[in-house]
């Protein structure tokens, strides 16, 4: 008895011309490359690109490459050691949202947040906060118990940070001549 073995093929291969993967719109089928479905696609930006079929509906290609070429404009994230304010952003950004990030328990934890200009847009952190005046400043939330915003931020230096911490108490010492402290705490003229 001879058994007739059928092979199955995989789900008919889909068709991507006309629909849109994050700034890419799919043109027409491209050559196959490897073994894969390449597509030509048409980025917003203008520019023309093929892309792997598989990468389009991982959703690990959006873009032509402008979106990465737009991160770098500014100068600041090719190299992030190059500017004290990108470090500080990126950090700021970090201990609000990521829950294994030092300080998040005093920061996100605590309900401290990011406004969405700022989360999103180093440029817009920049624009709204500027330079940081020296190496000694850092930024600084007015309202120790609010977010992150323009309206609640300001570049300070340790000293006038130290001043408006929410857990900060004013102690006032006074100094009377005569008059000095004993190691058992008792005073004597």
């Amino acid at each position: 008895m001879i058994q007739r073995i059928v092979m199955k093929r995989g789900p008919k291969p889909e068709d991507l011309t006309g629909k849109k993967f994050g700034r890419l719109t799919v043109i027409c089928e491209a050559n196959q490359k490897w073994g894969h479905r390449h597509w030509r696609c048409a980025c917003q930006c203008g520019r023309q690109c093929i892309v792997a079929g598989t990468e389009l509906k991982r959703r690990r290609t959006r873009s032509c490459g402008c979106v990465r070429r737009e991160k770098i404009i500014h100068g600041e994230c090719a190299d992030p050691r190059k500017s004290r304010e990108y470090r500080i952003w990126s950090v700021m950004k970090s201990r609000c949202s990521n829950p294994k990030a030092t300080g998040y328990d005093y920061y996100g934890g605590k309900g401290i947040t990011v406004c969405p200009d700022w989360r999103n847009s180093f440029v817009q952190f920049l624009s709204d906060m500027g330079r940081a005046p020296t190496k000694f400043h850092s930024i600084d939330r007015i309202d120790p118990t609010g977010g992150y915003e323009p309206s609640n931020c300001r570049w300070a230096t340790p000293v006038e940070q130290a001043g408006n911490k929410g857990s900060s108490t004013s102690l006032r010492i006074r100094i009377t001549r005569g008059v000095r402290a004993s190691p058992r705490g008792n005073c004597s003229p």
